[in-house]
């Protein structure tokens, strides 16, 4: 059932497509007979100062040549409109390529760096480092001045103050030297006057 109907389909559509094909088999043969009466812009120089009634008493010489003729005006009109689309394409290339190259897209994308310019900016760097190690050493060496200056004031005020302590230390000690000698002083008396008294008496 299903094969008959595709057979039917297919005969269907085999009918329509040989009756298209005569069709435009048809019409084409009547475009080429009617071809003949041809507009005055078409026709070349040669033929344009012929009247109109002449046409159609063209050999078949002529038709062959303004068939030609048609024909290298279509690809010359066919050439120009090709001519104007790469012209076109060229020109909105040339656009884009300018707008890539603007100032904006320019500071969007990255500058490429010479070498020159690299080896430069690494001197650059280098004169700063030194820079900044020259300013630690020196202010190292300030701050070590200054600490040598302060420790040398310190030294030059401690002696006085060491003299003092000396000097009363000696003065302390003398006194408690005396006050023990007199204690002895003191203490030798009462023993040496019994003595004295027992030589009294015996007298």
């Amino acid at each position: 059932m299903y094969f008959f109907k595709f057979n039917l389909l297919f005969a269907f559509v085999l009918l329509i497509d040989v009756t298209v094909s005569l069709y435009l088999k048809d019409s084409y043969s009547k475009k080429i007979t009617f071809s003949s009466n041809i507009q005055e812009h078409d026709l070349p120089t040669s033929l344009k100062n012929q009247k109109f009634d002449n046409t159609y008493d063209l050999s078949d010489e002529s038709l062959k040549f303004l068939t030609r003729y048609k024909r290298q005006l279509r690809n010359s009109k066919r050439k120009q409109q090709a001519r104007n689309r790469q012209k076109q394409q060229r020109q909105a290339q040339q656009s884009r390529q300018r707008q890539r190259n603007s100032l904006h897209h320019r500071r969007q994308r990255q500058p490429r760096i010479s070498p020159a310019a690299m080896r430069r900016a690494r001197e650059r760097e280098n004169q700063y480092r030194r820079r900044m190690m020259a300013a630690h050493a020196d202010a190292a060496r300030r701050s070590h001045e200054a600490a040598e200056n302060a420790k040398s004031n310190a030294m030059k005020e401690s002696p006085k103050q060491e003299v003092t302590t000396v000097k009363t230390l000696t003065e302390e000690e003398a006194y408690k030297a005396n006050l023990k000698k007199a204690e002895k002083e003191e203490k030798k008396v009462p023993t040496e006057e019994p003595a004295k008294v027992k030589e009294n008496e015996d007298t």
